[in-house]
């Protein structure tokens, strides 16, 4: 097993000689198909706070959230001989976060009914970017999962739909069917939160929807 001096200073070879981090990436998931702890102590530092933050951009529970990060993890470390080199860790590690979501809610370690929350269609209009996190969050919580995960990672995570794609095992059309129906819900349910929040029954004003065109 590798030391973690040696991974270190890997690692730190790597970028001197202008390798990307997504090789320095590939290199470690190869030392942990071998079984090697440090290799995968290595990964975990790296990419805990992106695969973390995915599922806390779900509106999941900090407990929920941190379970699965593990599991992520976990799971990476049982498929590690299975990655396919021409695939980005990053995109890799969150296909399986997904599936580690998926797992969750089938196994009812999670609720089933995600999305279950109703929504009224008031017809006001709102700005999103005049919306608190909480506001946000909240309105998240009420959209079935498929959409969270469609966009959490296109508008936050900054993911083309192709990538959506990849890491939800779906297909762009899918992906993109996802991301429209949940943003409609979502402007629904946070303009009635600013209508709510507005003491003098006036409504919040601003553009349509953010547009439907996906990159």
């Amino acid at each position: 097993m590798s030391t973690w001096t040696e991974i270190a200073e890997a690692t730190k070879s790597a970028s001197t000689l202008g390798i990307d981090s997504d090789d320095s990436d590939r290199w470690l998931i190869e030392r942990i198909a071998r079984q090697d702890r440090t290799a995968m102590q290595q990964l975990f530092e790296r990419h805990h706070s992106r695969i973390s933050g995915f599922f806390s951009g779900l509106a999941l529970d900090k407990d929920l959230t941190d379970e699965l990060t593990v599991d992520t993890f976990l799971t990476a470390w049982d498929s590690a001989a299975n990655f396919h080199r021409g695939s980005p860790v990053s995109i890799w590690l969150l296909a399986l976060g997904n599936r580690c979501l998926l797992r969750s809610i089938r196994t009812g370690r999670h609720q089933s009914d995600l999305g279950a929350g109703r929504s009224d269609d008031s017809g006001l209009q709102v700005r999103f970017d005049e919306l608190s996190r909480a506001d946000w969050m909240r309105a998240l919580s009420h959209l079935p999962i498929a959409q969270r995960v469609a966009l959490e990672l296109t508008y936050h995570r900054g993911h083309s739909c192709g990538e959506v794609a990849a890491i939800m095992g779906s297909s762009e059309a899918n992906v993109r069917l996802h991301v429209l129906c949940g943003r409609r819900k979502l402007y629904r349910l946070l303009t009635v939160a600013a209508h709510h929040r507005n003491e003098g029954g006036e409504t919040a004003s601003g553009p349509a929807a953010p547009s439907d065109a996906l990159g």
